[in-house]
């Protein structure tokens, strides 16, 4: 029951627990979130949007590495004040969005990169989201989905019996990112279950 709790509020935070679960994962995440921002590499002058964007560790990260924008979408309302909150000194350069990666609230052809961290695995239709992600960004635009589980093999049991996670091998997320029109689809870097797949419009 508590695991089932847990893994209910890592998906959508909520209430006092996902506040407290919020600025844990603040903590437990910068390890990956800085492997993963130095694998995408120069970020300098693109717009992002982060889709599931937790706490805003990662619109940080990418304003502080160059960007010149990085919006975030949750849909968790907790997400987004804690998103907003830790990311106001950067009101110029972010806004925090509350909704779903099956539908961004932003024009089509709007971003130069998007990037979803930790957060597939808790998605139920990869091929509406991956087409929604796809419309929003510029061609030529880059995806990145990066995954802290990228095998089940590395997952505890009660990770893999519960309903509400699928973990999604590379192949089986390259076949999804393809069919929903991206025109390429390659694993930019792997680091034991660490990893980061990088779509291109």
């Amino acid at each position: 029951m508590l695991k089932t709790k847990y893994i209910l509020q890592c998906r959508m935070p909520h209430g006092i627990a996902g506040r407290v679960l919020l600025a844990l994962m603040d903590l437990w995440h910068r390890p990956f979130a800085s492997w993963v921002i130095s694998a995408i590499g120069e970020v300098e002058s693109l717009s992002f949007i982060d889709i599931g964007c937790g706490s805003g560790l990662y619109i940080r990260k990418l304003i502080n590495a160059g960007c010149r924008r990085a919006d975030g979408i949750d849909i968790s309302g907790e997400s987004v004040r804690k998103a907003m909150k830790r990311t106001r000194r950067f009101r110029k350069e972010c806004t925090v969005f509350a909704g779903s990666c099956e539908s961004i609230p932003s024009d089509s052809s709007f971003y130069d990169a998007a990037l979803a961290a930790d957060t597939v695995i808790y998605w139920k239709d990869t091929g509406k989201s991956f087409r929604e992600i796809w419309r929003v960004l510029k061609p030529g635009g880059s995806f990145y989905i990066a995954s802290e589980l990228s095998d089940r093999g590395d997952a505890p049991g009660w990770i893999l019996a519960s309903p509400c996670i699928s973990i999604r091998t590379p192949s089986e997320l390259e076949e999804a990112l393809l069919y929903a029109g991206f025109s390429s689809v390659d694993v930019l870097k792997a680091k034991g279950p660490w990893l980061i797949i990088k779509a291109v419009k």
